[in-house]
């Protein structure tokens, strides 16, 4: 498949612009390369020994990988056509799921972080951050790009209680609550914001998986070779992001790809853990003056290389990257080779690479589907089977993260149901999310006949604050 790349503005900025803001809100770093890259903080995390699939895979009567009697030499993961092995990597099944399973079982259900009524910004939950370093460091290894940190920041928490404010009351005003120079400083922050994640853990893995396709900026920057650390603050469902990289940093791996190389696990790409649609495959080249020219998939059984179909999903406003999705969807065991040309403006040179890689399952494959009336089948920590519809969808059963939700979704057989100032209301058809009602000096009726045990009613509904 061949597909020029249109080189023009991203949905954030790019990796080179982050670098020039960066600059105005980053202190200079004097370490060394080596203290820079130091290893996240290690948990010892017990194995579940409840699911059947991972003590099976990890028996020792279970079965070798046969990945690597097709790879091109002996543990080459991903083969330059002229500079030979980029990555050369030995790891089992049994040592990739472990490591994946520690990173998802590491965040327990955490409350979420912050209340506007307090006008207090807080650092994330540190039990959070590091899990979600974890999981972006494990998916980063993936194709071989190196660990990087994930570090809170008080410009980062200020800037998401400020813009929690704006999303809850609609604007951001010298009238707004909790106003002060201070924060007013951060209404024109340059930070990437995101809405809608309770724990900054379920924010990495929602925009690493890219189950919507305008994430894929966020994805193709935390998978970047460019990347050396993100700062963050979160408050209130709402986050700011901001992301340091090395512009001069050599490295033959110089693009992101998603799902990486090596022994992956199906979860990453599975339909019922990234809502009801496979998360899409990504390539993106980094650097200037650069075009994919083919991109091609392959499946291999024994030596046999067979095409397979690709869905095209790229953007125009995404530069130098493909996306897209291969059908039938993949299964465990199943082994593919992605085969990608880019060329290089600058040099007049072409580059080629052959990327090896297979599907297994670490235990924590979540159903398209789920039945309530079972525990196991939402098996990823804070997730639960929840009665929901999604954008174009029919209503389903569907597991759904826990956590605090947002104004207007569904809360339905969910507990504790919304949070940060909000309720689980009522009407004929159905129960969502709405704020607490407030009332003004204008109005003469009792604060418990317009929203009895704060649950706000139709007269109420777009009134901001809590029944006292």
């Amino acid at each position: 498949m061949s597909r020029p790349v249109n080189k023009s503005k991203s949905l954030i900025p790019s990796l080179f612009q982050i670098i020039a803001v960066s600059s105005l809100f980053f202190a200079c770093h004097s370490k060394s390369e080596s203290q820079l890259r130091n290893n996240p903080s290690e948990f010892e995390i017990p194995i579940k020994d409840d699911v059947n699939v991972f003590n099976d895979m990890t028996s020792s009567s279970s079965p070798p990988s046969q990945l690597n009697s097709v790879l091109p030499e002996p543990n080459c993961l991903i083969l330059d056509h002229n500079q030979g092995c980029l990555l050369n990597k030995s790891e089992t099944v049994t040592e990739s799921c472990a490591q994946y399973r520690s990173t998802v079982e590491m965040t327990q259900i955490i409350e979420e972080i912050g209340d506007i009524e307090t006008c207090q910004s807080s650092p994330p939950n540190t039990l959070d951050l590091q899990s979600a370093e974890s999981l972006l460091n494990y998916i980063r290894s993936r194709s071989g790009q190196s660990e990087i940190n994930l570090a809170s920041n008080d410009e980062q928490s200020d800037c998401a209680l400020m813009n929690h404010i704006e999303n809850i009351e609609g604007s951001w005003t010298t009238e707004s609550s909790c106003y002060t120079e201070e924060l007013n400083t951060f209404a024109d922050f340059s930070a990437s914001k995101v809405f809608s994640f309770w724990s900054i853990q379920s924010l990495m893995y929602s925009l690493i998986s890219a189950s919507r396709i305008d994430n894929i900026d966020f994805r193709n920057t935390l998978l970047s070779s460019y990347l050396y650390s993100v700062d963050i603050g979160l408050n209130g469902g709402v986050s700011c992001m901001k992301f340091t990289t090395i512009s001069n940093v050599s490295t033959p791996l110089n693009f992101a790809f998603y799902p990486g190389v090596g022994q992956i696990p199906i979860e990453m790409i599975a339909s019922g853990n990234h809502k009801g649609k496979s998360a899409p495959w990504s390539i993106k080249i980094d650097g200037d003056n650069v075009q994919i020219e083919t991109l091609n998939v392959s499946l291999i059984t024994d030596d046999l290389e067979t095409p397979v179909s690709i869905t095209d999903l790229s953007s125009s406003q995404l530069e130098n990257t493909m996306i897209w999705r291969i059908e039938p969807e993949p299964h465990v065991g199943q082994i593919y080779k992605v085969n990608v040309t880019w060329s290089n403006r600058d040099t007049n040179s072409e580059r080629t690479l052959d990327l090896y890689l297979t599907f297994n399952d670490c235990g924590y494959q979540m159903p398209n589907t789920c039945d309530p009336n079972r525990s196991d089948q939402c098996t990823v920590p804070g997730n639960k089977c929840i009665f929901y519809r999604f954008p174009n969808t029919e209503e389903d059963w569907f597991c759904l993260p826990e956590g605090p939700r947002e104004a207007d979704e569904d809360c339905s057989n969910y507990s504790p149901a919304c949070k940060g100032g909000m309720v689980c209301s009522s009407s004929s058809s159905s129960r969502s999310c709405r704020p607490f009602c407030s009332l003004d000096d204008s109005s003469s009726i009792a604060c418990d006949d317009v929203c009895p045990d704060h649950y706000i009613n139709e007269i109420a509904s777009y009134r901001l604050g809590v029944c006292n």
